[in-house]
């Protein structure tokens, strides 16, 4: 099975007037394809966990962050894997008996009022599929992008 292929990351996409649409944020050891017979896999978007649990959100988002949803995506980008992880495993409550390897952030804009939403996904490579770091990958579209060496996305 083939994950959503991301969007490479462009300047300005993410603000309110903003049209990206499962834009990369950052992503470490993703696959491309994996099998979901074998290897796990999970993912929300994250106004749907608000909706579901408000208050246990935003205080997940505040913990890690110290900030809050609106900044996540760039404070997704400057982080180390293992602090990303932490926090999308907290924030989608992941089954801790799983062995997770993996994570990606993508962000879009919604249409309706100009507000980021971020899909938060996790991986657990058991069938040892090849996986990806960064935006030069097979599940990111175009090759524009890439990673600066102090963590942030240019063109």
């Amino acid at each position: 099975m083939k994950v959503i292929q991301a969007e490479s990351w462009r300047y300005g996409a993410m603000g309110s007037l903003g049209n990206a649409a499962y834009m990369l944020m950052a992503q470490f050891d993703f696959p491309y394809e994996y099998d979901p017979n074998v290897d796990g896999y999970t993912c929300a978007d994250h106004d749907r966990l608000l909706q579901r649990d408000f208050d246990r959100t935003r205080l997940a988002f505040k913990k890690f962050t110290n900030n809050g949803e609106l900044g996540f995506g760039q404070w997704a980008q400057g982080v180390f894997k293992e602090d990303l992880m932490e926090c999308i495993k907290a924030l989608l409550q992941a089954d801790t008996l799983i062995d997770w390897t993996g994570c990606r952030v993508l962000g879009t804009v919604n249409r309706s009022n100009g507000y980021p939403v971020w899909t938060l996904e996790l991986f657990a490579n058991k069938s040892g599929v090849e996986v990806y770091t960064g935006p030069q990958a097979p599940n990111v579209k175009g090759s524009g992008a890439r990673m600066t060496n102090m963590g942030l996305w240019s063109e």
